[in-house]
């Protein structure tokens, strides 16, 4: 019914079925199934029948390819005509491995490669991971034989990152899709032509600064950066993450803050600025005052219904409180 209802609005024959990090698999009513058969089996089963399902309303199944990737022996049952998508987010995912594994099994030229803008659970955009990651899917999936590239974008624990820390990641990813590399000095030009023309050059400079942010503090775990991870923390998970760090190091990030120009530029990098100034308090005990914390929510709920449906800024801003 669900795909009945959705399908006749696009012209793409292609349907994107899911079917990743099932969690619950095993312990519901699946549970005495798994336990005679294994996971990846009811898993494979189930999503042959979605296959299947696709197939009768005349499109193709994209799937995320990271169960099957645990069982390598069950891919050559998968049916020829779906389309495999190999998912990881960190500069040092096993796409060389799981391409080959793929493609070995007779979908070379019909899988994708699908890395990370790494903005997620964070305020400015893990912009070093997410070069090396979209790099890297890119490099291996040509060298496999990927049909072709997908971006991924996520708003796990809340939407907090601006939505300008997409823009360089899509450069990235549309370049070396094309099997480029674009430099780190033409990246900010780039940034302005594509998604500020006919505006005051320095908003690509600017994202771009605020990209390397993540980079200065170690990340507890990934995908996350330590500030995101500072701010949401409670009085019992702050003290662990801040003794991976030292005071020096965090004073460091907030002088680096302040050197990013925003001035007549998109109010979004300011607001990427303010979160991270917000954590760094916190992870100097240093206390918001409430003024300044009820504008911090103000401007965070007005760029967002600036650039997106209400959808999910509730759950965003009850997290900020």
């Amino acid at each position: 019914g669900l795909y009945q209802e959705l399908l006749p609005n696009f012209q793409s024959k292609q349907l994107h079925i899911g079917g990743d990090e099932p969690w619950e698999l095993g312990k519901g009513r699946s549970a005495e199934r798994v336990e005679l058969e294994g996971k990846h089996r009811v898993y494979l089963d189930f999503m042959k029948q979605l296959f299947e399902l696709t197939a009768q309303h005349g499109h193709t199944a994209q799937f995320w390819a990271d169960i099957i990737m645990e069982r390598p022996d069950l891919v050559p049952e998968l049916p020829k005509e779906v389309t495999p998508v190999i998912w990881g987010y960190e500069a040092d995912s096993p796409f060389a491995e799981q391409c080959r594994i793929v493609a070995a099994a007779g979908f070379q030229n019909q899988f994708y490669v699908a890395p990370g803008a790494g903005n997620w659970n964070s305020f400015s955009g893990r912009l070093d991971i997410a070069a090396a990651n979209i790099q890297l899917a890119a490099q291996q999936g040509q060298i496999h034989g990927a049909k072709g590239l997908l971006l991924t974008a996520w708003g796990d624990n809340g939407h907090h990152q601006p939505w300008p820390t997409l823009y360089p990641p899509l450069v990235l990813a549309a370049v070396a899709a094309w099997g480029h590399e674009i430099s780190d000095a033409a990246l900010p030009a780039c940034i302005d032509a594509i998604f500020y023309p006919n505006q005051p050059s320095g908003n690509g400079e600017a994202l771009c600064k605020l990209g390397q942010i993540d980079s200065l503090l170690p990340q507890p775990l990934p995908p996350t950066s330590f500030l995101h991870a500072a701010l949401f923390a409670n009085n019992e998970e702050l003290p662990k993450l801040l003794s991976i760090t030292d005071k020096q190091q965090v004073q460091a990030v907030g002088t680096q803050l302040e050197k990013i120009r925003t001035t007549g530029l998109d109010p979004q990098i300011r607001l990427g600025i303010q979160l991270n100034q917000a954590a760094l308090k916190r992870c100097l005990g240093i206390a918001p005052s409430p003024h300044e914390h009820a504008k911090l929510i103000r401007e965070f709920k007005r760029l967002w219904l600036q650039q997106s449906r209400p959808g999910g800024l509730n759950d965003s801003l009850s997290r900020l409180k």
